[in-house]
């Protein structure tokens, strides 16, 4: 039996454009996976009312009937009445508009701007 060579013609393009595509293919890591986390958090801003200071970098607020809690990142600024602030100085009741992303139900916040009621 004669074995025919297959290095012309349409199946030997067939299987090198495969074989070239499938080393550009990139695997699927763990490290991946967690990439496309990151990536995934949501921008939002939320206007609500402070509810409780949890610890100096942290509070829970509402907004409507859900409830939050919000974690300040590194840089986040905090203002009351327009005014550079502490979370500290933030009541129950007042009102806080919060800007930053959702991430695992959290706010991880960037600004918090406060006003008395």
């Amino acid at each position: 039996m004669k074995v025919k060579r297959l290095t012309n013609g349409p199946l030997a393009l067939l299987i090198g454009i495969s074989a070239a595509a499938a080393s550009a293919v990139p695997f699927a890591s763990p490290a991946g996976a967690t990439t496309r986390t990151e990536t995934a958090m949501m921008a939002t801003t939320k206007a609500g009312v402070f509810a409780k200071l949890l610890s100096k970098d942290s509070f829970r607020m509402t907004s409507g009937m859900h409830s939050y809690v919000v974690k300040l990142d590194a840089m986040a600024h905090v203002t009351f009445d327009g005014k550079m602030a502490t979370l500290a100085q933030i009541k129950k009741g007042d009102g806080v508009k919060v800007t930053g992303e959702v991430e695992m139900g959290d706010i991880i916040a960037t600004k918090v701007a406060a006003s008395g009621m």
